[in-house]
């Protein structure tokens, strides 16, 4: 019997796994998108000749490579910085309501396990701080941030709440290298792909109240439901 062909990922999707945030261009060559910090592209240049040696970028959208150049990818900076704090007004309706987006974070800040979900929902305005691998958790900066994130993983996306578990302004994942974060990639992945609506819904959503009537934080969610709905 011959021996099976080895296993091979798109090394897009491996990327965008550990948080290049990319997308395929008109001429089918795989592109840093507007959201990714400065900083990425020479860190993505710096990843690419560390682990594959001849690599560019930009890439073919149909370039695979082997599961160790993979495994190197996903295992990269591992022992990143932790996200910084932030100011006490960015936990108010009015810095919400203002904001489209979060701040843009620097791959290399990132670890892994946290990267992309973290890069995702700032790039659709679900502001993130203090995210970290090894205690398993993204910190989401106020109620309002919080409650986005809950619709766009719960309602939106339709992910299992046993994998995703918010508590208050938290959410915890599940246990780094578990299979369930692949569910954690998929859904940060499927939310960024569709960033540009669900920046359109945000927008309609805070529409019902100026930056000086806030709404309790569960109204907005449900009016994110509502939006979503009709």
């Amino acid at each position: 019997m011959p021996a099976s062909a080895p296993q091979t990922f798109a090394l897009a999707a491996c990327l965008l796994r550990r948080g290049f945030l990319l997308e395929t261009a008109p001429d089918g060559l795989c592109r840093l998108t507007a959201d990714a910090h400065p900083d990425d592209a020479a860190a993505l240049r710096e990843l690419l000749v560390f682990v594959a040696h001849c690599f560019s970028v930009p890439f073919p959208a149909g370039t695979q490579v082997s599961a160790e150049i993979r495994r190197q990818i996903l295992a990269f900076w591992p022992k990143s910085k932790i996200e910084t704090g932030y100011r006490g007004e960015q936990e108010e309706w009015a810095h919400f309501r203002s904001r489209e987006q979060g701040d843009q974070v620097p791959v290399r800040d990132l670890e892994p396990g946290v990267a992309l979900p973290v890069k995702v929902f700032n790039a659709v305005g679900a502001m993130t701080w203090s995210s970290c691998e090894s205690h398993g958790e993204i910190c989401f900066i106020g109620p309002y941030a919080a409650a986005w994130a809950k619709f766009l993983v719960l309602n939106w996306a339709g992910s299992d709440p046993a994998v995703f578990r918010f508590n208050g302004t938290v959410l915890t994942l599940p246990a780094k290298d578990s299979s369930p974060m692949e569910a954690v990639a998929e859904t940060a992945g499927k939310i960024y792909a569709a960033r540009t609506a669900l920046r359109a819904l945000r927008t309609a959503a805070v529409q019902p109240w100026d930056s000086n009537h806030p709404p309790a934080a569960d109204t907005f969610f449900h009016e994110c439901i509502r939006r979503h709905r009709t």
